[in-house]
């Protein structure tokens, strides 16, 4: 069964969601779910530069080396018509939408901002993972 985290709270979503990508990428290969094309270069342009220390190797899903790069950006829009997925045990989610056959990753890591907006998308998926029989694993961040 899928693991779900959901991470709350969280005032800079780009930054700790690349923390996030850097601790995880030791053992996971991961998608970054992003809401659009503008929040998906953000993460193209932080996962690049938020660390002079760390290498976090990262493409498009629509990258002709996407089917080797352990990181993978993809927007809500490209989720819909993509096999590349099943090749991935983790997925992040900094969009509104409850993934596509979020059945086939071993983690999914919802990441909710303290914009009401975002709180509104996340508490609705919390509500489906919960109503479908999932065990919820919840961090709300404390510091700002």
């Amino acid at each position: 069964m899928t693991n779900i985290y959901f991470h709350s709270n969280i005032s800079n979503k780009l930054i700790y969601t690349c923390k996030l990508v850097r601790k995880l990428i030791k053992k996971n290969n991961i998608i970054l779910l992003n809401k659009n094309s503008k929040q998906q270069k953000e993460f193209d342009i932080a996962l690049w530069s938020f660390s002079i220390t760390d290498f976090l190797p990262h493409v498009s899903i629509k990258n002709i080396y996407a089917n080797i790069t352990p990181i993978i950006l993809i927007t809500e829009t490209d989720i819909k018509n993509n096999n590349i997925l099943t090749c991935y045990d983790t997925l992040i989610n900094v969009s509104n939408v409850i993934p596509k056959n979020f059945t086939n990753f071993k983690n999914i890591f919802e990441i909710i901002s303290t914009n009401e907006i975002d709180k509104i998308f996340g508490r609705n998926r919390y509500r489906f993972y919960k109503n479908s029989g999932y065990f919820l694993n919840h961090f709300k961040n404390n510091i700002n």
